[in-house]
């Protein structure tokens, strides 16, 4: 089990919650149902990943400590930024669904998507609110089959989906007294255009940082400042989303858009997506082309 996911997970393993299934969904995304019987309360502390959680059944007995006068309800969501803190008071059977998401994804579609920095936005923390979109796109989630690959792509994709309308629903500005360090807006859109135009090449830390005229140390520093990653990891999501692109749009060959994107053989591109997503270029290309779905991360 990822390492991110492990405070909520233990949280709940120690207040006697049943983990019924538990799965990485790709991407950094995961996703688990859990069963709760007995009277206890529960916190959480900075968990370090966003969690939204959906009652399944239940909850009329549960409710937040700082908010007395909300009651759980079957269809109801929780939205848990990774900073934040909560105490539950917990009564009553309930059956919820988890999904997990890693900040750095978040950070990643600010970027994209606001043309923003990661550092000036956060989820908003949200207790028991209605969305049916979301609700529906969970329930979605809960019947897929984590085990099986091809059924987890769908239910990665679906992850996408669900992040991304948080960022478009949920997302505040986060207030600072002043901005300090990281690029400006204008080395933010130079690094992030030759990174586009250099993804078939090998790139190292003194080429990118040479393109700001920065020394590596500091050119790396600014660079997860703003993007909310470090450069190797924003590269590496990169390739695989344009090899991903590729492979849903062209039947280009397989080889043909490993080296485009970086990769030394069908066998390296193979191991990254198997890590990130769960399945090999052959599978992804089979499952996306028989879909009518955007690829995902973009």
């Amino acid at each position: 089990m990822p390492t991110a996911q492990m405070h909520v997970v233990d949280v709940l393993t120690e207040a006697h919650a049943t983990l019924k299934r538990h799965s990485p969904l790709g991407d950094g995304f995961s996703a688990a149902t859990w069963h709760r019987q007995l009277l206890n309360d529960t916190a959480y502390s900075r968990p370090g990943h966003h969690t939204l959680s959906l009652y399944l059944s239940g909850g009329e007995k549960v409710r937040r400590r700082d908010q007395p006068d909300k009651w759980g309800a079957p269809g109801k969501l929780c939205l848990l930024p990774a900073e934040h803190e909560s105490y539950w008071e917990i009564g009553g059977e309930i059956r919820f669904l988890h999904l997990y998401m890693p900040p750095e994804l978040f950070a990643r579609q600010v970027v994209q998507i606001l043309d923003a920095e990661p550092r000036l936005f956060s989820l908003a923390d949200r207790t028991y609110m209605d969305d049916a979109w979301l609700t529906a796109t969970c329930l979605r989630l809960v019947q897929y089959d984590w085990n099986d690959p091809v059924a987890c792509l769908s239910a990665n994709a679906l992850s996408h989906d669900v992040l991304l309308h948080l960022l478009q629903t949920q997302t505040q500005r986060v207030q600072l007294p002043a901005i300090k360090g990281g690029l400006s807006p204008v080395q933010r859109t130079i690094i992030r255009d030759w990174i586009e135009t250099h993804l078939a090449e090998n790139m190292t830390l003194s080429a990118m940082a040479g393109q700001l005229h920065l020394s590596e140390y500091h050119f790396a520093h600014m660079f997860k400042i703003s993007f909310g990653m470090p450069p190797h990891n924003w590269v590496l999501r990169r390739r695989i989303e344009r090899a991903r692109e590729q492979l849903q749009h062209t039947n280009d060959d397989l080889l043909a858009i490993a080296l485009q994107n970086g990769f030394a053989s069908v066998s390296h591109l193979s191991k990254h997506m198997k890590q990130l997503i769960g399945v090999p270029p052959g599978k992804y290309r089979h499952w996306s082309q028989s879909h009518a779905l955007p690829v995902s991360g973009n």
